[in-house]
């Protein structure tokens, strides 16, 4: 997969994706549900990407900048 900043990166984990373009880290939650998280629903992915967000832009703002939709639909 490439970008504007060259080769991109895909990283996985059970519960997310994470792709590295140059600079920039973009991550998606996976529609999962496990007995220790519930991602499941649209809903429950976002408000969870935003408890991230809020979390560590406290000691990493310049790295933490927003919570986007993907419109993939």
């Amino acid at each position: 997969m490439r970008s504007v900043h060259g080769k991109v990166e895909r990283i996985e984990t059970h519960a997310s994706v994470v792709f590295l373009a140059g600079p920039r880290a973009y991550k998606l939650k996976r529609a999962v549900k496990y007995p220790f998280l519930d991602f499941s629903t649209l809903g429950l992915r976002r408000r969870a990407l935003l408890n991230e967000l809020r979390l560590n832009r406290r000691t990493a703002p310049h790295l933490y900048l927003e919570v986007a939709s993907d419109n993939c639909r």
